[in-house]
C-alpha cells in the first residue's frame, strides 16, 4: 500500500502542493496534471484478460482515479493485482480488490458493477440479497465424492480489510477474532494456532492435515498486498475434531471453513451454520459487527465474493463425465465451476475436481449448497449413465437469481 507521501506526488492531492507556488503556476500545474492523468497515466491492458480490463475504461478512470476512501484507498491501489497479472491459466480473474467496506460506494461503478463474473452483472439494481442460514444438504454417493466442504468469508466492521490495513489493525483483527472463538463450545470448541509462534510439530500436524496456509506466493495475492509483514497476526484456529476451522488475517480478515471426508454435506452445512452463527454472536457480544448490508450481502476483499462469500465444494471422481466434450457446457448450465484439488492455482489431473458452486450473490447461503447437491448428484448420474453404456441429455441452464 502507498505511503501519504507516494499518493501525494502521484496527482492525489497535486493542487495543494502546487498552492504554495503561486496562483499562476498552480493552474498551469493544475491543468497538465489533468492532462497527464487522462492520456498518460491509464494502465496499459493490451494484453490483459481479467474481469477488471474488460471493463475500465478512461472515462471511468478519469472519473474515479483522484477518489479516496476515508481510509485513504485509492482507486489505482484498487486494480493493481489486475494490472500486475494480464490473465491466469485456469480461471478468468476478477483484477481488483478493496481495501475497506467503503471503497464499494466510492469505486462503485467499478467494484459493484462490473467486477462480477459476467452474470451477476444483470443482478436486479433495485434487488436486496437474501441469507439465510437453515440447514439443508444431501449424502452423496461415496464412490464417487471423497469430502465435502463449504467455506465463506467475514470482515470485521471498521476495520481495513487486508490489501490496506495497518499492522495495528491486523493485529486487532486477531484479538477480537481469537477472544471470541475461545467461547466456542462443546463440538466446536478448540483453539488457535499463531503462525508466528507454532512449533515445527505444530506446523507439520498442520500441514499433514491440509490445514496450514503459508505465506502467499501467488502474485494475485502479492500485487494486492496481502503479503505484507508476513507471518505478523496470522493464524489458523480449529475445532478438536479437525471439522470446523477459520482463517485469521488471510485474503480476507476471516475465512470460515466446515469440512470432512466423504459425501455428506448435509453434516458439513449444518456444522457450517451452527458455527459461524455462534462465531457472530461471540463477536458482536464483545461490541462489534461483520460488514454487511442488504444490497451487496457481506463485504469481502474479492468483489466476487459480495453476497454470501460461499463457495460449497466437493472432491469428485468423474473419469467417464470428465472426457465428454459436453462437460464444460453441463457446468456452465448448472451453474457449477471446475478447479484442480490442489486449489485455484492448479490445474484438474486425472479424473478427480473440485466442483463448487460459481455464485456468490444473488441466492441465499441454503439456496447455493442445494444447488451444489443437485448439480454434483446430476453429474454423478451422468458418470452412471457412461458406465453402463448409455447417453444423458444437457441440462436446462439453471437461473441465477431468483424468480
Amino acid at each position: 500500500m502507498a505511503n501519504s507521501f507516494t499518493r501525494l506526488i502521484s496527482g492525489r492531492n497535486t493542487a495543494v502542493l502546487l498552492a504554495g507556488l503561486g496562483a499562476g503556476t498552480m493552474a498551469t500545474g493544475f491543468l497538465l496534471t489533468s492532462f497527464l492523468s487522462c492520456s498518460s497515466d491509464f494502465p496499459d491492458l493490451r494484453k490483459h484478460n481479467n474481469c477488471m480490463s474488460a471493463a475500465l475504461t478512461p472515462a471511468i478512470y478519469g472519473k474515479l482515479r483522484d477518489k479516496v476512501t476515508p481510509n485513504n484507498w485509492t482507486l489505482d491501489q484498487s486494480i493493481q493485482t489486475g494490472v500486475d497479472n494480464p490473465g491466469h491459466p485456469f480461471i478468468k480473474t476478477v483484477g481488483c480488490v478493496a481495501g475497506d467496506e467503503e471503497s464499494y460506494e466510492v469505486f462503485a461503478e467499478l467494484l459493484e458493477s462490473h467486477h462480477q463474473r459476467p452474470a451477476q452483472r444483470l443482478r436486479p439494481p433495485t434487488m436486496k440479497h437474501p441469507t439465510d442460514l437453515d440447514v439443508t444438504g444431501g449424502v452423496f454417493d461415496e464412490k464417487y465424492v471423497l469430502s465435502s466442504r463449504v467455506r465463506t468469508g467475514r470482515s470485521i466492521r471498521g476495520l481495513s480489510l487486508p490489501p490496506a490495513c495497518s499492522r495495528a489493525e491486523r493485529r486487532e483483527v486477531e484479538r477480537v477474532v481469537v477472544t471470541a472463538l475461545a467461547g466456542l463450545k462443546g463440538d466446536l470448541a478448540g483453539r488457535y494456532y499463531s503462525l508466528g509462534d507454532m512449533t515445527d510439530k505444530q506446523q507439520q500436524q498442520l500441514i499433514d492435515d491440509h490445514f496450514l496456509f503459508d505465506k502467499p506466493i501467488s502474485p494475485l495475492l502479492t500485487c494486492a498486498f496481502m503479503a505484507r509483514d508476513w507471518p505478523d497476526a496470522r493464524g489458523i484456529w480449529h475445532n478438536n475434531d479437525k471439522t470446523f476451522l477459520i482463517w485469521v488475517n488471510e485474503e480476507d480478515h476471516t475465512r470460515v471453513i466446515s469440512m470432512e471426508k466423504g459425501g455428506n454435506m448435509k453434516r458439513v452445512f449444518e456444522r457450517f451454520c451452527s458455527g459461524l452463527k455462534q462465531v457472530e454472536h461471540l463477536i458482536q457480544e464483545r461490541g462489534w459487527e461483520f460488514m454487511w448490508n442488504e444490497r451487496l450481502g457481506y463485504i469481502l476483499t474479492c468483489p466476487s465474493n459480495l453476497g454470501t462469500g460461499l463457495r460449497a465444494g466437493v472432491h469428485v471422481r468423474l473419469p467417464k463425465l470428465s472426457k465428454d466434450p459436453r462437460f464444460s457446457k453441463i457446468l456452465d448450465n448448472l451453474r457449477l465451476q471446475k478447479r484442480g484439488t490442489g486449489g485455484v492455482d492448479t490445474a484438474a489431473t486425472g479424473d478427480t475436481f473440485d466442483i463448487s458452486n460459481n455464485d456468490r450473490l444473488g441466492k441465499s447461503e441454503v439456496e447455493l449448497v442445494q444447488m451444489l447437491v443437485d448439480g454434483v448428484n446430476h453429474l454423478i448420474e451422468c458418470e452412471k449413465k457412461l458406465e453402463r453404456g448409455q447417453d444423458f441429455k444437457v441440462p436446462a441452464p439453471v437461473a441465477q437469481f431468483r424468480k
